[in-house]
């Protein structure tokens, strides 16, 4: 094991002169300078040590250098859920948006990025003058598969619950490619009855 000035441990230079001489002393303080300063030798351990942990703090908090494990702590300080589809790089892109766009929570820019991100699409909100308090969205979905789509509506739905205000009614309706004869199959790449949904 490699020593600085001949020490077995180097906080030893933190203590009194008449305790550097101490083989058991130094030897002892071996196990606490690995765990709080992170002692580079040849023994092995987990984690970099408590003083390197919190000198990288930020680290956890910024959406780019955080742990991957850390990143749906990060989700959750937002009220969000990270989507299980996207990768880590896509994990990393939404948490740097949604800290900025966190503020605008609860008005109609919110609620049509959340749903660009969340759904890939681009979303139209319209506010009917015939129905104060009322507002409809609508999402175009590309999918062809019908899992793909109920799951689309299903995370758009659960979008505007959240996001939206608690007096507001909505609308939610879902554009994607329509019935073809003779090449459509009900329930593998078309959907009946879900394309329209009012709360």
């Amino acid at each position: 094991m490699a020593t600085t000035d001949r020490l077995p441990s180097n906080l030893l230079r933190n203590l009194p002169a008449i305790y550097a001489d101490d083989p058991y002393l130094g030897q002892f303080l071996l196990a606490f300078e690995k765990v709080l300063l992170g002692r580079d030798d040849d023994v092995a351990y987990a984690h970099r040590g408590l003083e390197r942990t919190i000198d990288a703090l930020t680290d956890f908090i910024d959406p780019q250098r955080a742990p991957e494990a850390f990143l749906p702590w990060l989700a959750s300080w937002t009220g969000f859920a990270l989507r299980a589809d996207l990768d880590t790089a896509g994990q990393r892109r939404f948490l740097s948006s949604i800290a900025q766009l966190y503020r605008w929570r609860g008005t109609r820019r919110s609620l049509e990025a959340l749903l660009k991100i969340f759904t890939n699409s681009s979303p139209t909100i319209v506010e009917p003058r015939e129905r104060p308090l009322h507002f409809v969205v609508t999402i175009a979905l590309p999918q062809r598969d019908a899992a793909v789509v109920q799951r689309q509506i299903a995370i758009a739905n659960a979008l505007v619950v959240m996001d939206k205000p608690a007096h507001a009614s909505f609308e939610l309706r879902a554009d994607f490619p329509s019935m073809q004869v003779g090449v459509s199959r009900v329930g593998v790449d078309t959907l009946l009855g879900t394309g329209h949904k009012e709360q």
